[in-house]
């Protein structure tokens, strides 16, 4: 699950791991399929998703690094326009498929590597608040994505995207209204 809206996302910046913002009060639906108690609950480091699993009432979350959202380094709080002019090679790799690390941060395969080692932990039923980008890397690989164009995948907040691991295969439990939306911008 990526955490409930905040602040911040109204905001067309990169939003990472060195800031933080309020849940919009407001805009909370809770997902009626993430009201079961009976799961094990983790949550990113982040207050954002912490105070979203608070929200449906779980009291036990085990906070993790592993579902931290991607550390966008020093392009944290930058637009995208901003950070192509300050490093436009960046952007060439991107844009040609390569998976390239923000400047004292992280790329999408250092994520996906983290995510998977929590999955790999698994073995009961488990709610993961955690971030898009986290969720889009996993998405991607999943359904064999390219990589360039895994930031097009629509990850939704507060939106439980069902997985099923059985003798450590994962299977996808998505239902297809939202696999539709997930996908929409592919």
């Amino acid at each position: 699950v990526r955490h409930m809206e905040t602040e911040l996302n109204k905001e067309s910046i990169f939003y990472g791991t060195h800031k933080d913002s309020k849940i919009i009060d407001q805009n909370i639906k809770l997902e009626p399929t993430i009201s079961d108690k009976n799961y094990k609950v983790f949550s990113s480091e982040a207050k954002r998703t912490k105070l979203s699993a608070e929200v449906y009432g779980f009291k036990e979350i085990n906070i993790t690094k592993e579902l931290n959202e991607i550390d966008y380094g020093i392009a944290e709080n930058m637009t995208y326009s901003e950070y192509e002019k300050k490093y436009p090679l960046n952007s060439k790799f991107w844009n040609a498929g390569i998976d390239k690390r923000f400047p004292k941060g992280e790329n999408n395969y250092d994520v996906l590597k983290r995510i998977n080692m929590h999955i790999d932990k698994l073995h009961s039923d488990s709610i993961l608040f955690t971030h898009q980008v986290p969720i889009r890397v996993f998405l991607g690989n999943y359904y064999e994505i390219p990589k360039k164009d895994w930031y097009k995948i629509y990850i939704p907040h507060n939106k439980a995207i069902k997985f099923l691991k059985y003798k450590n295969e994962i299977f996808s439990n998505i239902e297809r209204p939202l696999l539709s939306t997930l996908f929409k911008n592919l």
